[in-house]
């Protein structure tokens, strides 16, 4: 895909020169809504024995994890053993862990220690990674430190933020006035020039 014919090429330079803005003008550029397959998920990923802590929808066998450090793709895993984690395995929302079996990549000595699971969410292996946020998405009553976010097409802007956090019967941060009854993770994806809420995956506090 990285190959490209050197027409097409310069017919789209001289497109964009072309339609380059007069001095002066503020142009927005609106970033496109990602498209979804399945269920995007988030793991935390033990790099060396191959394990993945995930959160939500049960990762099924020879589904395919995506690592990704602060740089890039490190490696992907196809999914070969899910055992769920806590006491309420049969819940529709629960804590998994999954082993899997390397398929590309470098995932026993990574040069970067920082490094997550993806499930279901369409990635780059040179231009996706992890990114710093200085907001939290939705005026949510968080730290930015709660927050991890993964910018899928290299742009440095965030395509899809997890927020993990404790959280009452609704699914709200739990709070000084709201006690804590469960564990949340939300889900949020770029839409236009936005951040939307696509889900929250919570389980209550007796299940851990």
């Amino acid at each position: 895909m990285r190959l490209g014919l050197v027409f097409v090429v310069g017919v789209a330079l001289c497109a964009t020169l072309e339609a380059a803005p007069r001095p002066g003008k503020v142009v927005r550029v609106e970033r496109h809504a990602k498209r979804l397959f399945g269920t995007p998920r988030y793991c935390a990923f033990s790099v060396g024995d191959l394990q993945a802590y995930c959160y939500g929808k049960k990762p099924e066998i020879c589904e395919h994890i995506t690592v990704v450090d602060a740089h890039h793709v490190v490696g992907v895993v196809r999914v070969d053993n899910v055992d769920p984690l806590g006491s309420c395995p049969n819940a529709p929302t629960s804590l998994w862990l999954a082993h899997g079996q390397q398929e590309s990549g470098d995932l026993v000595t990574p040069g970067d220690s920082a490094v997550g699971g993806l499930i279901d969410i369409t990635t780059d292996p040179r231009m996706s990674h992890l990114v710093k946020v200085d907001r939290v998405p939705g005026d949510r009553p968080l730290t930015i430190d709660q927050v991890i976010a993964v910018d899928t097409d290299g742009d440095q802007n965030p395509d899809f933020e997890f927020l993990a956090f404790p959280c009452d019967d609704q699914g709200n941060p739990a709070t000084g006035s709201s006690a804590s009854t469960g564990q949340c993770l939300e889900v949020w994806v770029a839409t236009g020039h936005t951040l939307e809420h696509l889900r929250t995956d919570r389980i209550t506090q007796s299940c851990f």
